[in-house]
């Protein structure tokens, strides 16, 4: 065995060791898996400076799986990212399915003659992801879903500056309207799954029972219970009292001694994530039919640190507003 095939397996035992204290049995089950397929695919590389280069990125994953242990939020961040499906190729085997629809019917062709001058079709989960602002930061107009702002005003044949200048290429339209797909595509946070919610009955549902009762496909992690586990970790949504000094310190203290990470810490990574991930929900009507159903975005919001909150006043924290010293403008 050469000297690069044991530095792949010493960083292999060493990536181990550091997945063994990610916070969920998710994300060690994702990493284990991740990381003997980045093994994998170096040791079988043919040439060395294929190998060389995945050793290379395999330390590179190391040294952030060790600044995400050792309490780096970035470095955090991007493991959760990783694992959730909001960047590598976990983001795209979640894109894939909804970049096309099946059930709609293919569009003209721009160039009469050419098969792949079709243009784009949004679909309407992407479109519904397209559009809102849960997963945007700067939402699509649904105008530009039919007509790319970037497409110039040539391709109408009737405009002004189609019959000054000439009329637009064909080939470069079907381009523009591609590419716009693509790069807008990207630009999106993806769920993880889609929920289903009947007005009749008020009911929601997320199992793959649910989704073929009203003749809707899957997506991403459905029916895996990844996000709820995710919700779990990230505690209740209503915010909780600011914990006493005492209690920061009894954290900090037993953290050290295990050598751990606090929870609350990991509790705070992931609400950041789940305010990310956009929750997309079909809703529809059981008693009546004939209006088919449609998506909208929304997300399980978590408050932010630095956003300000009140908290509801118990009879124990009343007792002590009376004790309290008068302020400047009140009357004593």
């Amino acid at each position: 065995m050469d000297i690069q095939k044991t530095a792949i397996f010493s960083f292999y035992r060493s990536f181990r060791r550091q997945i063994n204290l990610l916070p969920s049995e998710y994300l060690r089950q994702f990493y284990r898996i991740k990381v003997s397929d980045d093994v994998r695919r170096a040791l079988e590389g043919k040439r060395e400076d294929i190998r060389k280069t995945r050793l290379k990125q395999l330390r590179r994953d190391f040294r952030g799986m060790q600044d995400a242990n050792s309490g780096y939020s970035k470095s955090f961040a991007k493991i959760l990212a990783t694992a959730y499906g909001q960047r590598g190729p976990l983001k795209w085997d979640i894109l894939k399915p909804i970049l096309s629809d099946p059930t709609a019917p293919p569009p003209p062709r721009i160039i009469p003659a050419v098969e792949r001058s079709r243009p784009p079709v949004f679909s309407p989960r992407l479109s519904a992801l397209l559009m809102s602002s849960h997963s945007r930061s700067k939402p699509l107009k649904k105008p530009y879903l039919q007509t790319p702002p970037t497409l110039p005003t040539r391709a109408d044949p009737n405009s002004e500056e189609a019959r000054l200048l000439g009329p637009l290429s064909k080939r470069r339209e079907v381009n523009i309207r591609w590419r716009y797909f693509t790069q807008q595509s990207k630009r999106i946070a993806l769920p993880l799954q889609v929920v289903t919610h009947d007005k009749a009955s008020n009911t929601r549902g997320t199992d793959h029972m649910a989704l073929r009762g009203v003749g809707i496909e899957s997506m991403g992690l459905q029916g895996t219970g990844i996000y709820e586990e995710a919700l779990a970790l990230a505690g209740p949504i209503q915010q909780r009292p600011p914990l006493t000094r005492r209690e920061r310190n009894d954290q900090q203290e037993q953290a050290t001694t295990q050598g751990e990470l606090p929870r609350r810490w990991h509790r705070r990574r992931f609400q950041h994530l789940v305010n990310k991930l956009p929750v997309l929900t079909y809703t529809y009507n059981s008693q009546d039919t004939s209006k088919p159903g449609n998506y909208s975005v929304s997300v399980n919001s978590f408050p932010s640190k630095n956003s300000k909150h009140f908290v509801t006043a118990d009879s124990s924290l009343l007792e002590w507003l009376p004790k309290s010293p008068p302020g400047k403008n009140e009357v004593q």
